[in-house]
């Protein structure tokens, strides 16, 4: 099951409770004495959980349309990357550990927004 399908189906189950459970708190029992009642029907409590399971649900639902179009694009543009079962085509270069000559002329800086960073190695000027 993806994400996509259950962000949807939360959406739809808070939906759902949401317009049951709006009933059911709106549905009051009134007492006027110890052997006189009645059911009222508050439409504030009852439009105030349908209201709010409304956009409960509405959130759930755009999340899952975000991922879908997302995932879409990704499609796209080709980024799917290869399944886990498949082998690379190619085993990964072999890295040489002595090889510091990639390195020369980084600079570190403390400071990312600092420009004035001296080499950490500097290379012996030419005489």
């Amino acid at each position: 099951m993806t994400l996509k399908l259950l962000l949807k189906i939360c959406a739809v189950i808070i939906w759902i409770g949401g317009a049951i459970g709006g009933f059911a708190l709106a549905n009051v029992e009134v007492e006027l004495g110890p052997f006189s009642h009645y059911t009222d029907f508050l439409w504030s409590v009852a439009l105030t959980a349908w209201l709010g399971a409304f956009l409960s649900g509405l959130m759930f639902f755009s999340l899952s349309r975000v991922i879908e179009y997302l995932s879409e694009i990704k499609e796209r543009l080709g980024l799917n990357p290869p399944a886990p079962t498949e082998q690379p085509s190619a085993p990964a270069p072999a890295v040489d550990k002595d090889d510091s000559t990639k390195f020369q002329g980084i600079t570190v800086s403390p400071n990312p927004d600092e420009e004035t960073a001296e080499p950490v190695n500097p290379q012996p000027e030419a005489k």
